[in-house]
């Protein structure tokens, strides 16, 4: 018993004497790739926010984002690029990054001291209650099928709204819709239903919440 407890002592020391490394942040405002303004998604409709910041933080030496601001609607003026394509938005819809902040941090070089087992766990003490994971969504502004804006019906006038969000939803690997909105006066549009395109203005999704 001495022993083990020397080597949990040892253990800690070690653990305190090296500890994990304290991260660096830096913040970059109005973040490029090249000429233009990165895209707040990864890909279209895909990744926004936290994941195209990651993306473009490692592609800068650096580990992950711990900070976004978002610049909505610049495209028109400043035109953004995916980061995972390359490829241009500059329609007024578009959305870029006010400012990212980077970090990188080291993993510690050897894991935290573990106490040893109560001696209670074998005395029919019963253990706690395992914790659920909250359901989680994720929002997607101004989703794209096919790299045209998702029309607000899922087929001619019929499925608009609910119907057309899930099976968006479903396209990207999520269980359902939570919350959608549209807006009026788009061109082109697509119907995920038929995968035909509409070239007069018409309703689109300007947001489609989808669940986990």
């Amino acid at each position: 018993m001495r022993n083990c407890l020397r080597a949990i002592f040892a253990l800690a020391a070690l653990w305190l004497f090296l500890g994990p490394a304290e991260a660096e942040n830096k913040t970059f405002e109005n973040p490029m790739i090249g000429t233009n303004r990165l895209d707040w998604c990864v890909d279209w409709g895909k990744g926004c926010g936290a994941e195209a910041a990651t993306a473009w933080c490692k592609s800068n030496a650096y580990d992950h984002s711990v900070a976004v601001q978002q610049a909505p609607d610049i495209g028109a003026s400043a035109p953004t690029k995916l980061i995972a394509t390359g490829e241009v938005c500059d329609q007024s819809y578009c959305d870029g990054f006010a400012s990212i902040t980077c970090a990188t941090a080291e993993l510690p070089t050897a894991p935290p001291p573990t106490t040893p087992e109560s001696p209670a766990a074998d005395v029919g003490i019963p253990a706690a209650a395992p914790v659920v994971a909250a359901t989680t969504s994720e929002m997607f502004k101004n989703p794209m099928h096919e790299r045209v804006r998702l029309n607000w019906c899922f087929s001619g006038e019929a499925g608009c709204g609910k119907k057309a969000a899930e099976a968006w939803c479903a396209q990207q690997g999520f269980s359902g819709a939570k919350d959608f909105k549209y807006v009026s006066g788009i061109t082109p549009t697509i119907q995920i239903g038929t995968g035909k395109t509409n070239k007069k203005a018409g309703k689109a999704f300007s947001r489609v919440t989808c669940l986990n």
